[in-house]
């Protein structure tokens, strides 16, 4: 039986790292840990120089960006919006939300969970929306289409104006708010 010999340090030191010596500190000795057959797991040596991870979970490989902006208030997540009349007034609306309404919202909604939350929707809905369409724009014209085709006359602009305002999705109500007061005179 062959030993090994090696300079490099696992972190942190494993009980089964047998014949390990430890360095003291302040004191100048070389720390070198010996391995035979016995004290080496064949599963945890990576071939190669690669990575290998056990018995892990929530492990994400590749990019992820994440951007927040806080317009000057770390307390606060979108910008502030105001509470105008034209606003109370799209939450009181009955009218069934429209297809066009349905094509402007997806281009100026930034996030579609809290609404889709405050809608009473499920949270395997709201996973199944994100993993069916990856692009967030494609996924929100989804939410939307499947909000109108499965709440049919439930469906108005009111109850998806609230769940905006409140899933913190303001300035995509305001805009909204301003597009429809142009377009219909029961917002007048």
């Amino acid at each position: 039986m062959e030993k090994l010999t090696t300079d490099s340090v696992p972190c942190p030191p494993r009980e089964e790292n047998i014949g390990m010596k430890t360095q003291i500190p302040n004191e100048k000795q070389e720390t070198k840990y010996e391995f035979n057959e016995e004290t080496i797991d064949p599963k945890r040596i990576s071939a190669g120089g690669g990575i290998t991870i056990i018995n892990c979970t929530g492990i994400d490989i590749g990019t992820k960006c994440t951007v927040n902006i806080h317009n000057g208030n770390p307390q606060s997540k979108t910008p502030t919006v105001l509470l105008t009349p034209k606003i109370k007034n799209m939450f009181k609306s009955r009218q069934v939300i429209s297809k066009e309404d349905i094509k402007y919202l997806s281009g100026v909604i930034g996030d579609f969970e809290q609404a889709a939350r405050e809608l009473d929707y499920e949270e395997g809905q709201i996973q199944q929306l994100k993993i069916d369409n990856p692009k967030i724009k494609e996924a929100i014209y989804q939410f939307l289409l499947d909000f109108k085709q499965t709440r049919n006359s439930e469906a108005t602009v009111g109850a998806m104006a609230m769940a905006l305002w409140k899933g913190d999705q303001k300035p995509a109500v305001k805009s909204w708010s301003s597009k429809i007061y142009e377009k219909h005179a029961q917002f007048l």
